[in-house]
């Protein structure tokens, strides 16, 4: 028996969609805040768990800043002042200020009963936007088999040894977050588990159980799933999960604990699971507008040529080298067609940097949170909601029209992207994010390792790379540009 996460990135947003489609049943779970990019562009089959979240005073989620509605313009506060008081944390369950929300947005949460808190109202702007992607709390996405993870639970509290896992933090019916003490701590009280009851104050697990009780609705939801679940993270969720190996022990130990309760209940459930993440965090290629998808579209074909470009230099490169000769430097001849090709592709790259200026956020570094890059402007779900609320029908209706003639893809009412954003593997997605990145003479660390190699030295960045690689990148980028939902 054994719980084992991998990585894969072999994986594109169509082949995504093609799975769900067929049954298989993949998830995306996400704080509840402000959504960046690439969330936006999610097929509608994942499920989007919206996860309750802390904040403290002032300070904000980091990944999400639940406590304001952020936009490349400007930022709302979403709490009341006396909310705002440093001291205790918050959670997202705290109330939001209705009266600081815009008229149109207000209109998104009218319906409902309130007070409304802070989770919820993020919650429901999202649907607004892509009503069409499965977006639900957390507490939904638990709600079909809150019994058997509650019978979890019980088993799993029988072994002391788990018992801050399953009891990890107590919060409030104010929003206010605490340790287990703070509700009167009772080692067996299953009853008071705030994510699978109905009350409105209680205890909630730890992250590990999450990634637990994720896998066991993966596998009992879809037959499809078997001894694989696939999951869908950010930049923060892949490098929590990679950095923090600790947890791959217990998630084993908590595993190996529950499968055979569960096997007695489900014949074929699974002794060994792979827990496959594929991180979509890089992937912001998607527009508001039609002149922000044009800017993405050129992008695109300016990056392809760029690409096309650094072969050629490669291959001349090589062709040179291969009589063994020292001809690279010395040869006037070779030395003005180095020249050359490093002047184009000087100039492409500059004509990359004036395209990326009209949609910036499509390089925005998003590990840190939500505002963590001063370089590009900060743009979130209520960029896009809030800019649909700015047309009409018709405005709506041309707009798609001239994104569709021009070979776009439309994810939704007012949201725009290219083929290639849907039909390359993250792998190309990412490695295209790290170039434009370094065209634009920022480095990328962290998950996609960047070494700076200046353009002379054999073909640059891309010397790290083979011929073949290259060549078989630029036939992904042909194959995957004429795609269109249109």
């Amino acid at each position: 028996m054994s719980f084992e996460i991998k990585f894969d990135q072999d994986l594109s947003l169509e082949d995504i969609r093609k799975m769900t489609d067929d049954g298989y049943h993949i998830a995306r779970s996400a704080h509840a805040g402000n959504q960046p990019p690439y969330h936006v562009l999610l097929p509608g089959g994942v499920n989007f768990i919206n996860y309750p979240t802390t904040i403290r005073g002032d300070r904000p989620d980091l990944l999400y800043s639940p406590h304001e509605i952020v936009t490349s313009d400007c930022e709302i506060r979403l709490l009341n002042n006396n909310n705002h008081e440093a001291g205790p944390l918050l959670s997202t369950h705290v109330d939001v200020n209705l009266d600081s929300l815009p008229s149109n947005l207000r209109a998104v949460v009218e319906k409902e009963n309130t007070p409304i808190s802070l989770a919820k109202f993020h919650e429901l702007t999202f649907k607004a936007l892509r009503p069409n992607l499965h977006i639900q709390s957390y507490k939904d996405y638990l709600y079909k088999y809150r019994e058997q993870i509650i019978d979890i639970l019980r088993y799993l509290v029988s072994n002391k040894k788990f018992t801050f896992y399953i009891f990890d933090r107590y919060i409030r019916s104010s929003g206010i977050v605490g340790s287990t003490m703070m509700g009167g701590f009772i080692s067996n009280d299953i009853d008071r588990m705030l994510h699978v009851t109905d009350i409105e104050e209680g205890y909630i697990w730890h992250n590990v159980l999450n990634i637990i009780f994720m896998t066991i609705i993966s596998i009992l939801d879809s037959s499809k799933n078997e001894n694989t679940v696939r999951h869908l993270a950010g930049t923060g969720m892949s490098y929590t999960v990679r950095d923090q190996n600790w947890n791959r022990g217990i998630l084993s130990e908590i595993w190996n604990t529950i499968v055979p309760f569960m096997q007695e209940k489900y014949s074929n459930f699974p002794s060994h699971v792979e827990f496959v993440i594929t991180t979509v965090g890089f992937n912001n290629f998607v527009a508001k507008r039609f002149d922000e998808f044009i800017a993405i579209k050129e992008v695109f074909g300016l990056y392809k040529l760029y690409l096309e470009k650094m072969v050629e230099k490669i291959e001349y490169i090589c062709a040179i080298q291969k009589d063994g000769s020292q001809r690279l430097t010395r040869d006037p001849e070779v030395r003005r067609k180095m020249h050359e090709y490093d002047t184009e592709i000087v100039e492409i790259k500059e004509r990359i940097q004036r395209e990326i200026a009209r949609a910036p956020h499509i390089i925005a570094i998003n590990s840190e949170g939500i505002g963590a890059d001063p370089l590009s402007k900060v743009t979130t779900h209520y960029d896009f909601l809030l800019e649909l609320y700015r047309k009409n029908k018709k405005q709506i209706e041309e707009e798609m029209r001239q994104v569709c003639k021009a070979g776009g893809v439309i994810v939704a009412d007012g949201v725009y992207t290219v083929p290639q954003a849907l039909m390359l593997s993250m792998k190309y997605i990412d490695r295209i994010f790290r170039d434009l990145n370094l065209i634009c003479g920022r480095r990328v660390t962290n998950d996609i390792e960047v070494r700076r190699v200046p353009d002379k030295e054999r073909g640059g960045y891309h010397r790290t790379l083979s011929l073949d690689e290259n060549k078989s990148f630029l036939v992904k980028l042909n194959k995957t540009s004429s795609y269109s939902s249109c």
